[in-house]
């Protein structure tokens, strides 16, 4: 019990001593943090330093004092760095800088002696690293020499101006999230490219990743070692397609990888190769990269015999600067296609935001192993309770299911009433699904009104006993309890009332991710 209150723990210093904090992230009594020596447990320490502490000389003299005098953590093998706001700090010249930079570096390994994994972190609204600085950026591979696994997130690639990229070799994890048209990112990159195991690239162009994947001879740039990819373009307006192809194995150890814009290659580069070991994959499609997919038999019998997560998502266009305005959603993707294409389905699958979601249905009934299919979300998409219990009626082993619903039941039950539904679908339909038992709702005001959605859930209640986890939208959650417990009350429901009362005690959507 006392390792896992004490794994994790957090040191603030800045220039103001009212804004220090000291002590173990996960203990449940703030007012005792650092009252017991428990140090030699921590696993992991957190450090936000106040870059103005050390050009003051004040970082050191801080430490030399109660309670962080003889601060150590033996046992802590990862380390988080942090650079806090430094608005105070003034220009001071370069042997004085470097003279900061190597004080800098004497304390942390003083903390943190033995730290084997590290992980240096840059915010917009919370980072030393930038130009008023500059000595920063000379600490940090210092830093990341003869550790095990070494990470640099930087928040703006107008930082790259500061960083001596010869230095920055062997880092294992990269992640940018400015905008990253600069070429000495991809230098960067590819400079670690034998080490890395995860790449986040945020905010990018297609045409950076053509030059990402080839080296300056020509040659296809192959990244061994890398395990997670994720790619994410920088707004939403459509970007011409780039029809760059490679030869190579370009990612032959990836396992996780999340394609969050149009496909921008002409051919399978991100899936070639690593069929064995990928296991989640999500990825924008459009009627293009379906096309690719199937010219290249990707999903083909005995591929991917490792992937368990699979998310399809339809490539969208519009404006999302600031927020999810001027949207537009596709409607002539061909995803049955790519469906029926797939020799077989993993355990989880997401298909979010498709408008032909029962074609869709259609064809996973087609696909072999469907039976298998242990979590399923299809959420942003409208669907009847008919074709609810079709697809329940496929998935004999279903455990997690998240769906839209229309506003009304379907063909099944045009001649039931409100009232005799519950009867008719006890008598007739339950129970299915018997190892389900999380319900995620999604829920469109401009689609249904909230009591056919309540109602809709009191429905797949009875249909499915084992139902013992409901997820509703936060902000309607006070009136579907109410709506609930009025239709529950009700005498057609008095013989169920006992078991749908756990309908009352929901859990809220936000924050919940089935994929």
């Amino acid at each position: 019990m006392m390792q896992t209150l004490c794994r994790d723990c957090l040191l603030i210093l800045t220039t103001s001593e009212l804004c220090d904090i000291y002590g173990y992230r996960l203990w449940p009594v703030n007012e005792e943090f650092g009252k017991y020596p428990l140090d030699n447990m921590v696993k992991t320490v957190r450090l936000v330093f106040d870059y103005c502490l050390a050009r003051s000389g004040q970082l050191l003299e801080k430490l030399a004092l109660e309670p962080y005098k003889d601060l150590v953590f033996p046992s802590a093998t990862t380390l988080k760095l942090v650079f806090s706001d430094c608005y105070e700090c003034e220009y001071v010249d370069k042997h004085e800088d470097t003279e900061i930079a190597l004080n800098y570096i004497k304390a942390i390994r003083k903390i943190v002696p033995n730290f084997e994994t590290i992980t240096v972190e840059s915010k917009p609204n919370n980072t030393g690293l930038d130009g008023r600085v500059e000595s920063a950026y000379q600490i940090l591979p210092e830093l990341f020499k003869n550790t095990k696994s070494s990470m640099f997130s930087l928040s703006d690639s107008a930082f790259m101006e500061y960083v001596d990229i010869p230095k920055y070799n062997s880092l294992t994890h990269l992640a940018f999230g400015g905008d990253i048209e600069d070429q000495r990112i991809i230098q960067l990159v590819q400079g670690n490219a034998k080490t890395l195991q995860t790449l986040e690239m945020r905010r990018i162009l297609n045409g950076n990743i053509a030059e990402l994947l080839k080296s300056n001879d020509g040659t296809d740039q192959v990244f061994p070692q890398l395990k997670k990819l994720h790619l994410r373009r920088k707004a939403m307006e459509q970007t011409p397609r780039r029809v760059e192809t490679t030869k190579a194995v370009i990612f032959p150890s990836l396992k996780w990888i999340c394609i969050d814009m149009p496909y921008p290659l002409g051919d399978d580069t991100f899936l070639r190769g690593n069929s064995n070991t990928l296991e989640y994959l999500d990825m924008q499609i459009d009627t293009e990269c379906i096309d690719m997919l199937c010219s290249y038999n990707v999903f083909q019998a005995k591929r991917f015999k490792s992937l368990k997560h699979l998310k399809l998502r339809p490539v969208l266009t519009g404006n999302d600067d600031n927020n999810n305005t001027d949207i537009i959603m596709p409607n002539n993707i061909n995803l049955p296609m790519l469906l029926q294409s797939m020799s077989a389905l993993p355990q989880r699958l997401c298909i979010d935001g498709f408008s032909v979601l029962y074609e869709v249905m259609a064809s996973i009934s087609h696909v072999p192993n469907m039976a298998n299919l242990r979590i399923l979300n299809i959420m942003n998409t409208q669907i009847s309770l008919s074709q609810i219990l079709d697809l329940l009626s496929r998935l004999p082993v279903i455990e997690e299911l998240g769906l839209g619903y229309t506003a009304n039941f379907g063909p099944m039950f045009s001649q039931v009433s409100l009232i005799d539904l519950p009867y008719f679908v006890s008598t007739r339909y339950s129970p299915m699904a018997p190892n389900l038992w999380k319900l995620n709702q999604c829920f469109d005001e401009n689609e249904m009104p909230l009591e056919i959605f309540a109602n809709y859930a009191i429905l797949m209640k009875i249909i499915c006993p084992t139902l013992t986890h409901i997820a509703v939208p936060d902000y309607i959650q006070k009136k579907y309890r109410k709506l609930v417990q009025n239709e529950i009350a009700k005498p057609h429901l008095q013989s169920y009332k006992k078991y749908l009362e756990i309908l009352l005690r929901v859990i809220p959507k936000v924050g919940v991710r089935l994929i």
